[in-house]
């Protein structure tokens, strides 16, 4: 057995003597994703430009007259900068999100000025950190994040490692996969005005999200969903659901499709 297997093997151990629960989930996370991949058909989604979908949200909240793609612009340089001090960090880069996902959030936070942002899947927090700069420059709103990182020695210790110092008073971490955290936390938020789904991407997980924060949705709230090609959740869930506007990009670094959708107001 290779050195990187025994380290994964005493970890696994490791972590089933210690945590249980955490231990069935990682398992049952696995099983999901082999799931899909057997039974799982991906749609045909008709997409929109990067370009639309950015003009739609300034017309949907009346956002014209503030430079907000400069505004984005300074943020993504600024995370760019600090993604060097994470290379060779234990959290695969491919976890991180596309820089037109983040820029899209942070056009979403500024205009439509939410007071309670929930996020599903973190990573080193690049959403993370275009979402709670913009709550910072609307001088309002908490971001809400779940998330549960890989296995790995003081992993825990690099997720949200992109988020600035000085906007971290507005997030709230929780640890641990969806299923378990989210009905308790936007039952305790009660009401819900931006969610963004970036964790787990399996069929099952995506429809489990966007069906349990539906109910909690202000009126005119945010929803974006990140790497939905794979399965029909966001479509499936977009078709039930009385929706203002829905669309789907073509994301620029990575071979997968955002979904963004607005309810009415």
């Amino acid at each position: 057995m290779s050195t990187s297997k025994s380290s994964k093997m005493r970890e696994w151990i490791a972590l089933t003597l210690r945590n249980p629960v955490e231990a069935f989930d990682r398992v049952a996370t696995v099983v999901d994703v082999r799931a899909d991949k057997w039974f799982v058909k991906p749609p045909a989604y008709s997409t929109v430009s990067y370009d639309d979908v950015w003009d739609r949200l300034l017309v949907h909240f009346k956002g014209n007259g503030t430079d907000y793609a400069g505004e984005a612009l300074e943020v993504e340089q600024a995370v760019r900068k600090r993604m060097e001090s994470v290379k060779g960090a234990p959290i695969n880069q491919i976890h991180s999100a596309d820089f037109a996902l983040a820029r899209i959030c942070y056009l979403a936070a500024r205009v439509s000025r939410p007071d309670v942002v929930v996020e599903t899947g973190v990573a080193y927090g690049v959403t993370s950190a275009f979402v709670l700069s913009a709550l910072e420059r609307n001088e309002k709103g908490m971001l809400h994040s779940i998330d549960l990182p890989p296995l790995g020695r003081d992993v825990d210790n690099f997720v949200g490692a992109l988020i600035p110092d000085d906007v971290r008073h507005r997030w709230r971490l929780y640890r641990g996969v969806t299923k378990r955290v989210m009905p308790k936390l936007v039952a305790r938020l009660d009401t819900v005005d931006m969610f963004i789904h970036d964790s787990l991407h399996t069929y099952r997980n995506i429809r489990f999200e966007l069906d349990e924060v539906s109910p909690h949705l202000s009126a005119g709230a945010v929803v974006l969903a990140d790497d939905i090609d794979e399965n029909p959740a966001f479509l499936e869930w977009s078709r039930k659901t009385q929706l203002s506007y829905s669309g789907v990009v073509q994301e620029e670094r990575k071979d997968s499709l955002l979904g963004v959708a607005l309810l009415p107001e």
